[in-house]
């Protein structure tokens, strides 16, 4: 019985362990003059700079701080994307936007 509480357990924390996965690295959003914005996010072994998968992730999360921020409700266009290698495998990608 012991043996089997012990393997939900297990199961349990191996879940939880993922459910960061769910989205990037820590990033941040900060509202420029007027329309404008500038969001830094980090690209990593999980997040590839140049992963597909990964950039959707990304861009999910601006999406969900343009809304937190009640901005660009009819879209948004980047005007700059900039990465820059931190150490290792992690990349800070800095986009500029402006709504549309």
């Amino acid at each position: 019985m012991a043996v089997r509480k012990i393997i939900f357990l297990m199961g349990i924390v191996a879940l939880a362990g993922c459910a960061h996965q769910d989205k990037p690295a820590s990033s941040s959003f900060t509202p420029v003059a007027g329309n404008g914005f500038v969001y830094q996010a980090y690209g990593d072994a999980a997040y590839p700079e140049h992963s597909k998968e990964a950039e959707a992730s990304r861009m999910k999360a601006l999406q969900d701080y343009l809304d937190q921020n009640h901005m660009c409700p009819h879209g948004y266009k980047i005007t700059s994307r900039t990465p820059a290698q931190k150490n290792g495998n992690l990349v800070q990608i800095t986009y500029e936007g402006v709504c549309t």
